[in-house]
Order: C-alpha cells, then structure tokens, then sequence
C-alpha cells in the first residue's frame, strides 16, 4: 500500500529523517461509536436540533448543557459576521455550508466570492469555532449548515 506524506491529522510523516508510522492518531470519533443508542435524526435533548447536527458542531446531543449551537450572527461596523460550530474530530461527517435568496434553492457557499475566512479557534479537543465575513450583502439572504453521515 502507498501511505500519504501527511498523516490525518496534516504533520508530515518524515519527521527529522524518521518515518512516522501515525500508529495513534488519536482522538477522533464516529457519531455511531459515541452515541450507538442515539437515532441522527431524533432530538435527544429536545432543543430542536438534531441529534447529528449538535454532534457536528461539535456538542453532545444527549446533553442538556449545551451552549447554543446554531449559527450566530453578529456585525463589526458594517460587515456581517457568520459564526458557526464545527467537529473538529469527526471521521464521517459531510459538512457543507449553503445560502439561499428564496429558500427554494440552495447553493454552497463559495470561499472569496460569498465569504472570507476571518479565524478559526480551537473551543475544545473536539469542536472549532469558526467565523466568516460574509461579502455579498443582499437584503434578503439565508444560510445553512449541513451534515451527512459518511460511511
């Protein structure tokens, strides 16, 4: 088998002439391993958010003590700013990040042309806090955050 330059978690595998075999990648998780008794499309908690989409942001879905997860957004003078919580340590999740003018459509949103990429900070070992400064500036716009179990 031919084994990546990089290990999972992005360090090179040649470290100071020595070949990293990556044995313990260490602290990455699946939906189904971390929570087997829990349905992704049920409601734990019964916050209204989905058992998969608190896992992808991060969160516990069975805990009660969760902070908001959702999408918040907020203004620095006259930018918009979108921040949103993401698993950092997920091996199956799909993530993607949509918007929409009429809500019957929906497309992703596109790196320099609907936002730029303000910071992203680490909140734990398993959930980063992003935020984006969202460029195109329509009066009438939504935004959406998805995730799809990968096998």
């Amino acid at each position: 088998a031919v084994m990546g330059t990089l290990d999972v978690a992005g360090a090179s595998r040649i470290q100071e002439s020595i070949v990293e075999l990556g044995a313990y990648e260490g602290g990455f998780s699946r939906f189904n391993t971390l929570f087997p008794t829990l349905d992704p499309g049920g409601d734990e908690n019964n916050n209204g958010v989905q058992n998969l989409q608190e896992y992808g942001m991060g969160f516990d879905p069975a805990s009660t003590l969760n902070s908001t997860p959702s999408p918040t957004f907020s203004k620095e003078g006259q930018e918009r700013l979108l921040t949103i919580n993401q698993r950092s340590n997920a091996l199956d999740l799909s993530i993607s990040f949509e918007t929409s003018t009429s809500l019957s459509s929906w497309a992703g949103l596109v790196l320099g042309v609907h936002y730029t990429s303000v910071s992203t900070t680490s909140v734990n070992t398993s959930r980063n806090q992003r935020v984006f400064r969202l460029i195109v500036n329509d009066p009438k716009r939504f935004y959406r955050q998805g995730f799809m179990i990968q096998p």
